[in-house]
């Protein structure tokens, strides 16, 4: 099961934590997610519930124009114990300003975020704790080994960069 796997590859790791987590909030953007969105969600809640007691799943629908809203809508009212929120845009506003949403919204300690469409594994989080101490306020982590067309390739490159400039 994912969870054990989870709980494993924290147990497993060289470092151990060096601060007490004690609550996380996952930010999902969501455009058009309608066929994938609750897997999502039920996957990211189990990970999180092998790795901290306390979590939320904030769930950005981003102006979407299928049945994402509904789905979330549903899958909030048949899971009523996951501690799923859904922020709503009415129109599209971009990827930004559905993490900005969702970051306002979270009320956890810390703040993880991923894709709404599963493009990345949330059991990432896991080699993401362990990097934390008292003088860490941010943690990246990107793939490895991309298979991706070139211009996409050269994006990824580009945005590392940016974000290495920030963090410094």
């Amino acid at each position: 099961m994912a969870g054990e796997r989870m709980k494993n590859a924290l147990r497993g790791t060289s470092r151990q934590l060096s601060v007490s987590v004690v609550s996380v909030s996952v930010v999902l953007p969501a455009y058009n997610e309608e066929a994938i969105i609750e897997r999502t969600v039920l996957h990211v809640a189990e990970v999180l519930a092998a790795l901290v007691d306390d979590f939320e799943i904030i769930v950005t629908n981003d102006g979407s124009r299928d049945r994402t809203g509904a789905v979330l809508a549903a899958s909030a009212a048949k899971y009523s114990d996951l501690p799923l929120r859904v922020v709503t845009h009415e129109r599209n506003q971009g990827y930004g300003a559905a993490l900005a949403s969702g970051f306002d919204a979270a009320r956890k300690d810390l703040i993880f975020f991923t894709d709404g469409d599963k493009q990345f594994d949330v059991g990432e989080i896991a080699h993401f704790l362990p990097e934390l101490d008292d003088q860490t306020d941010l943690v990246i982590g990107w793939r490895r080994n991309r298979a991706d067309p070139p211009i996409r390739l050269f994006n990824a490159w580009g945005w590392k960069q940016r974000v290495k400039q920030v963090a410094r």
